[in-house]
């Protein structure tokens, strides 16, 4: 007598795949914090974009944050987790002309975050900050 293998059924979900876009205007010398909205899922960052024009001259810096609140602070860097922070002590980005992307995989596990875009705005006049960060859901 033969077993015949049966194989599982497969359950296939629809997988969240997200790109959150940021825009603001930063005045001279200013500190902005652009908050996406609420993400109540486990999830991937895959990408993150900031376009920096050639008036940002090295002088626009960019930081990526995760949280579990809203705030959006006004006058210094978000006191947030860093998304870069666990590779560099500062974990900014500034350029000139350019559209950076990093690529990247780390996985945010905490369910209800807040994902932030700040920016610091060097030059003495304003800047329009642009960016995007491209998350994917993470399913049990």
């Amino acid at each position: 007598m033969s077993r015949q293998f049966k194989a599982p059924k497969l359950d296939l979900k629809p997988t969240v795949l997200a790109e959150i876009p940021f825009e603001g205007a930063v005045a001279a010398g200013a500190y902005l914090t652009l908050v996406s909205g609420y993400i109540p899922y486990k999830y991937r960052v895959i990408r993150a974009k900031m376009f920096f024009t050639a008036a940002a001259a090295n002088l626009v810096r960019h930081r990526w944050f995760v949280s579990r609140s809203a705030n959006a602070p006004t006058g210094d860097w978000p006191t947030d987790t860093n998304l870069y922070g666990r590779l560099s002590p500062t974990a900014t980005f500034i350029g000139q002309s350019l559209i950076r992307q990093v690529t990247t995989n780390i996985e945010v596990l905490e369910e209800g975050t807040y994902l932030k875009l700040a920016t610091l705005n060097g030059l003495g006049v304003a800047y329009q900050a642009n960016g995007s960060i491209t998350i994917e859901e993470i399913k049990p």
